[in-house]
């Protein structure tokens, strides 16, 4: 059986720093997934949550964005296209 790649990916984010590290480390894993049928480059930019919020919202060339916040009432009614969902989990420590 022969493989081949039939198309070529470019998937970029930006957004929180909290996931960034996970992300990072999740991308040769999708990429090996992937490989047989895509070829696929991957980068992540770790600009802060509301940046990334904003990045995407704006559809400024990335398909994803990270976020520690939900997406308010009126960003839900402005772009109702755009979906949210968990990714990763952390930790809030208090005293």
């Amino acid at each position: 059986m022969v493989a081949f790649v039939v198309s070529y990916v470019n998937i970029r984010g930006k957004g929180a720093s909290f996931p960034s590290e996970v992300y990072k480390m999740w991308m040769p894993s999708y990429k090996a997934y992937r490989q047989p049928y895509q070829s696929i480059s991957m980068d992540y930019d770790s600009i802060g949550s509301g940046g990334g919020q904003k990045a995407i919202a704006l559809n400024k060339d990335i398909e994803y964005a990270g976020s520690d916040s939900l997406l308010s009432e009126e960003t839900k009614k402005l772009y109702p296209d755009m979906i949210e969902f968990p990714t990763i989990a952390g930790y809030t420590y208090m005293r």
